[in-house]
């Protein structure tokens, strides 16, 4: 426990951190308590004393080759991982794209959350066990997770009003994507800036960042991405008063995403456009703009559909092949997880109050 990058864990976090069982594991955390030696400020939750884990600490650094310290770590971190994006995707709309492409590479074969409300509260519990282990993974070397572990963390921008954290693990992203090299994750995580500046009122910023953004995903090809990039540009104009500028950029966007055949996208775009043509007088334009937006939707236009299919994936997606640590290899039921993905084993160690 004196590796857990936060303050406290719960009893699945600390089985993937012992590679035991979580029924075992709680038993030990239990006894633990019982002598003093762990802390339980809540139910189901232990933390190490703050002189405790200094010495356990010394003791783990001595004991412990520094290899097998990250990679104790890393399994924490596919933990967080697993049900940061699970959470993640009840709680934005704004990126399914990129969170139901992280469900993909980050799963463990655990269910995820039946509402928003569970993943909301899953999100509080560990909001700061999840900045910690930004900050800790990319210490440690392992960029690809500290990246994908910040990029699910920003989706959660709206739950909360802490927005200058959020601003922090971004910068996080936006220079480990540049340490990998990844232009791709780049465009992601400026576009992801944007958002925040905008939720934050920043709108001057909140452009500068996307217009980088949109150029890289255009340098990528990735037409789709780029189409809501200037979408998100276009609220940006709009909420500083500038609306014949959205207007520009929303057309702008709906150019992009007509090339890239992005139906989602040419929705998402004639519904933002309605809001400044009813600003600017526009009566007839909005009227037409809304019933263009209604026969898309009814030719089965839908948000979950089209991100479920659609392409330029900034990252390797792999479904069937990643490895199940061996903490998990006990199915005990084959539930599908509320996300829609297909039915995954569950540990036997898996407790059912997420199911």
């Amino acid at each position: 426990m004196s590796l857990v990058p936060g303050d406290d864990v719960d009893a699945l976090a600390a089985a993937a951190l012992s590679e035991l069982k979580q029924q075992r594991t709680t038993w030990i955390l239990e006894a633990l308590v019982d002598v003093h030696l762990v802390e339980s400020r809540s139910p189901g939750r232990y933390r190490l004393h703050d002189l405790v884990r200094v010495y356990a600490t010394q003791l783990a650094a001595a004991e412990e080759p520094e290899a097998d310290r990250d990679r104790v770590l890393a399994r924490l971190v596919d933990v967080y991982l697993h049900f940061a994006y699970r959470a993640a995707h009840q709680i934005s709309a704004t990126t399914v794209r990129v969170l139901t492409e992280g469900m993909a590479k980050y799963d463990l074969g655990l269910p995820g959350f039946v509402d928003k409300a569970a993943a909301l509260a899953w999100f509080r519990a560990e909001r700061a066990n999840l900045a910690a282990a930004v900050t800790a993974s990319w210490r440690s070397g392992n960029l690809e997770a500290a990246w994908h572990l910040a990029t699910a963390f920003g989706a959660f921008r709206l739950a909360d009003r802490d927005y200058e954290e959020y601003l922090r693990i971004n910068d996080a992203a936006l220079e480990i994507s540049r340490d990998l090299g990844n232009t791709a994750y780049e465009a992601v995580t400026l576009a992801d800036r944007g958002r925040h500046l905008l939720v934050e009122g920043r709108c001057g910023e909140a452009i500068t960042c996307l217009e980088q953004a949109v150029a890289r995903y255009r340098d990528l090809g990735d037409d789709a991405a780029a189409a809501m990039a200037l979408r998100t540009m276009g609220i940006a104009h709009r909420q500083s008063g500038r609306f014949a500028q959205a207007l520009d950029v929303y057309g702008a966007a709906l150019v992009v995403a007509d090339a890239a055949g992005e139906p989602l996208a040419r929705v998402v775009v004639r519904a933002n456009m309605v809001a400044p043509l009813l600003r600017l007088g526009r009566l007839a334009d909005a009227e037409r703009c809304l019933d263009e937006t209604e026969r898309l939707l009814e030719e089965g236009t839908s948000t979950t559909a089209s991100a479920s299919t659609a392409t330029g994936a900034p990252w390797p997606v792999r479904r069937a092949t990643r490895s199940v640590p061996p903490w998990c290899t006990a199915p005990a039921s084959t539930a599908a997880d509320s996300s829609g993905s297909a039915p995954a084993s569950v540990p036997s160690w898996w407790s059912s109050g997420r199911t």
